[in-house]
Formats: structure tokens, C-alpha cells, sequence
């Protein structure tokens, strides 16, 4: 699916905006909205706890589906931000950075939140209201980030730092 979403993605952008913004801004707000909103439904959609009879299979995967999808487009740009905005010896750095954060993310979303709801402060509603509000609330920082294009600075590493 990314290989076809991909050149889009990277082809269609809102000059004004920037390349990377015109599709990092309304995915990440997409995504924090449908977690806002589906947190106050997801017990509704998962039917009570040990019948799987009560699950509402098809609004569940219609649900993921539209999280994968925007996760995937957000994933793309995110990667082409990367690409465009890291110097030269930078990009390794970006590349180790990344899988740190999946690491930690997957950490949080899975092992953070059984953790959390087996103690009791948390149910699966209010950690996807969390993340929503996180996302966001990141979203708002991005749309303050002037460029997204990569301009090497004039002058050495110390004319910078007294910069």
C-alpha cells in the first residue's frame, strides 16, 4: 500500500504550507480526533470482556483501518521530512532516532498500557484519550515549525555556537 500512497504523498503538496506539513499536520490531527472519539466508544465496539459474540467486528476493523491508513501517510511524510530536512552526516543519526521511538512506542501502546489497566488506572478508553490529546497537542508544535525544508547554515560549527 505505501509503495503506491508513497509518490503521492511526496508529488501533492500546498507550496505555502510545505512539502511535509501539507500531509504530517492533517494526519496527525486526524488521528488524535479518531482517538478522542472512538475512546468514548471503544468498550461499546469491543462488547463485554470474554464474549466475542458482542464485538462489533465490522466497525473495529473500519476503525483500524482508517488508523493504518493514516498512521502509513503520516509515516511517509515523516520519513520524506527526515530525508529533506537532516544534513548529510545527520541522516544516520535520524535513521537510529526513528527506531528508538518505534521501540518506545510499541513499549508504551502494548507493555505501558497492560500495565497501567492491570493495576486499575487506566482503561483503553482513557489511554486512547490520552494519545489523542498528545497527538493533538504535537500537531499544534508542528504547525509552529516555520520550514520544513533543509538549509545548511552558513559559517563553521563555532561561528553557530556564538551565533
Amino acid at each position: 500500500f505505501k509503495l503506491l500512497w508513497a509518490p503521492l504523498v511526496d508529488t501533492l503538496y500546498l507550496p505555502r504550507f510545505g512539502r511535509r506539513k501539507t500531509w504530517i499536520v492533517p494526519a496527525q490531527a486526524c488521528i488524535g480526533l479518531l482517538l478522542l472519539s472512538s475512546s468514548l466508544r471503544v468498550n461499546d465496539l469491543l462488547g463485554p470482556v470474554g464474549e466475542g459474540a458482542g464485538s462489533d467486528v465490522r466497525s473495529l476493523t473500519a476503525l483500524f483501518f482508517v488508523f493504518y491508513f493514516l498512521a502509513a501517510t503520516q509515516d511517509i511524510a515523516v520519513d520524506g521530512l527526515a530525508l529533506t530536512i537532516l544534513s548529510e552526516r545527520n541522516k544516520e543519526l535520524g535513521a537510529t532516532c526513528n527506531a528508538i521511538g518505534q521501540t518506545l512506542g510499541y513499549f508504551l501502546a502494548y507493555v505501558g498500557f497492560l500495565g497501567l489497566n492491570a493495576y486499575g488506572l487506566t482503561s483503553l478508553g482513557s489511554f486512547m484519550a490520552f494519545w489523542g490529546w498528545l497527538f493533538l497537542g504535537s500537531t499544534l508544535w508542528v504547525l509552529g515549525v516555520r520550514n520544513d525544508e533543509y538549509t545548511a547554515p552558513e559559517g563553521g560549527v563555532a561561528e553557530q555556537c556564538v551565533a
